[in-house]
């Protein structure tokens, strides 16, 4: 009889969902998109067959990706969505704001992103 309340307090304790964080790091500096700065995530496919993920964000965020990104030209960008590192490592060659692709990816890594954020606004 005991185990039964134990059971119910270790279900409550746990989180009802993970946060859907993309992580976009350069130098020494990063900056997190969380669930609510992403408005939109497809799946698609470049010229070259490999898969892609169009993201959109809030104004608010993207207004924070194009300074974070300005300031971050040249250097190497690795995203990681999740806990797990997406593509390879990227030179930054343009300011973003809030309409990204993230290219170069396998069909398990887009369906990752895409799914886990879909998931979260539901």
């Amino acid at each position: 009889m005991p185990l039964k309340p134990l059971l119910i307090l270790i279900s409550l304790s746990l989180p009802q969902s993970i946060p859907a964080d993309i992580i976009f790091q350069a130098g020494n500096s990063s900056i997190t998109a969380n669930r609510a700065d992403i408005l939109d995530a497809a799946l698609g496919r470049s010229r070259t067959e490999d898969y892609v993920v169009h993201l959109e964000f809030t104004v608010e965020f993207g207004k924070n990706l194009f300074l974070f990104t300005s300031k971050n030209l040249g250097k190497p960008l690795t995203i990681k969505a999740f806990g797990m590192q997406i593509g390879k490592p990227k030179d930054l060659e343009y300011s973003y704001t809030d309409r990204i692709q993230i290219t170069n990816l396998n069909k398990k890594e887009a369906e990752l992103i895409v799914n886990s954020i879909k998931k979260q606004g539901d």
